[in-house]
């Protein structure tokens, strides 16, 4: 069996002096004074350009407005009814768009910007003929697309309306 280590045993001298050393250079160290690096971007900035009282400024503006709205003479009840008007007024212009749109689909005679037609239903081959027997695009239509939908007639009973067929 061998000994334990023994720990080096550092001498009283040597380790004062080292403590000697440490201190002698902290108490030189501790009248430099730091310098500082390039200053950062921002320190250039305005005050009312900072971020930090940009922000400050928005979150008083904020907590002002609600107090001002808490101080202003209004009833809830006043509000409700201007929220009401507002959404009647928002669904008629909805459906106006979409009637606007109805009539422009059930018009399509009078438009030559767009046809469209009502096949089925029926198997493939009668599918085809309905499609075979209409009028083909001409001339006049340089560049066209088509779009088919097909489905059972009470899911296209939707689109059916909306174009007016």
């Amino acid at each position: 069996m061998s000994s334990p280590a023994v720990p080096p045993t550092v001498c009283p001298a040597v380790r004062a002096e080292r403590r000697a050393e440490h201190l002698a250079k902290l108490e030189v160290e501790k009248w430099i004074m730091p310098i500082a690096g390039q200053m950062p971007l921002w320190s250039q900035l305005s005050l009312q350009r900072c971020p930090i009282t940009k922000l400050a400024s928005q979150s008083m503006a904020g907590q002002l407005a609600v107090l001002e709205g808490y101080a202003a003479d209004s009833s809830p009840m006043a509000d409700l009814a201007d929220l009401q008007a507002r959404k009647k007024a928002q669904i008629q212009e909805r459906e106006q768009q979409l009637a606007d749109l109805k009539a422009q689909f059930t018009n399509s005679a009078d438009d030559v910007s767009i046809q469209s037609r009502m096949l089925g239903p029926g198997d493939l081959g009668q599918l085809r003929r309905e499609l075979l027997e209409g009028e083909a695009p001409g001339h006049e239509w340089p560049l066209c697309d088509g779009a088919l939908l097909v489905g059972s007639a009470e899911s296209l009973s939707f689109v059916q309306e909306l174009v007016g067929l």
